[in-house]
This record gives C-alpha cells, structure tokens and sequence, in this order.
C-alpha cells in the first residue's frame, strides 16, 4: 500500500490567515511524515473534494453531513471546545461511528467517548524556551 503523502485539510480563514494554530499543533508536529494541503472553509460550502480514498482532515467546524453520510470516507475532526461546547451528548451520539476525533480538551474527548467514537486524546505544550523571559519589573 503506498503511503499517504499529501492530507486535504479544512480549517477555518481565521486560522489560515491570521493564528495559524494549524500549524502549530498539526502541521509543524506531522511534517516528518505528512504534508498537508489546507483549504479555507467556512463551515458551509465545501471545496471539491479529491476522493483518494485518503484521510480527510477537519479543523473545528465538524465535517459536512454529505461527507459524514459516507460509510468509506476516512474523515478526522478535530474540533475545538469554544465551538461546540453547547452540542450536547445526544449530538454526539448521532454522529457516525466512522468518525474519528481528535481531541486536545477533556471535554471533547469525553463527549465523543461516550459517543463511542474513535478517539485519541492528545495534550500539546508550548515549548517554553520560545517565549523571552519574563521580566518581573515591568
């Protein structure tokens, strides 16, 4: 089976274009083995979708109910709690098995737990040594 080169990804502008948290908690950890392709999506028109049969990656705004609805469609959603946080289990029990979620909150992983979804509970820590110092003084 040949190795998976390229990932489409999805995030939202805001992350494209100005925090860029995408690359900081997927991309720059991942680059050794994956490089990734993200899109702009405003969580409601999707880009075409290349259907390689590869992983297809969300970041925040859950995947599209036509993409969700397709048993085969290897689909990881990485949603944030600030968006979600209102959903409530009975939403996360209808989503479909297939799914698989990762999840950087205890909130989230719970949620999608008892869902009984595919879930991979990850923590991500700033490097410290990046930061200056703090100065006491000012």
């Amino acid at each position: 089976m040949e190795m998976i080169k390229t990932i489409q990804a999805f995030a939202l502008p805001f992350h494209l274009e100005r925090s860029k948290s995408h690359e900081t908690i997927i991309s720059n950890p991942l680059k050794r083995y994956f490089d990734f392709s993200f899109q702009a999506w405003d969580g409601i028109k999707l880009p075409p979708i290349k259907d390689r049969g590869e992983p297809i990656l969300f970041f925040q705004y859950p995947p599209p109910q036509e993409l969700l609805s397709n048993s085969k469609a290897r689909i990881i959603w990485i949603p944030m709690w600030d968006h979600i946080y209102h959903k409530d289990q009975k939403w996360w029990n209808a989503l479909p098995k297939h799914l698989k979620i990762v999840a950087f909150s205890e909130s989230v992983y719970k949620r999608a737990k008892n869902a009984e979804l595919n879930t991979l509970r990850l923590q991500y820590y700033v490097n410290p040594n990046q930061f200056k110092r703090a100065n006491w003084t000012d």
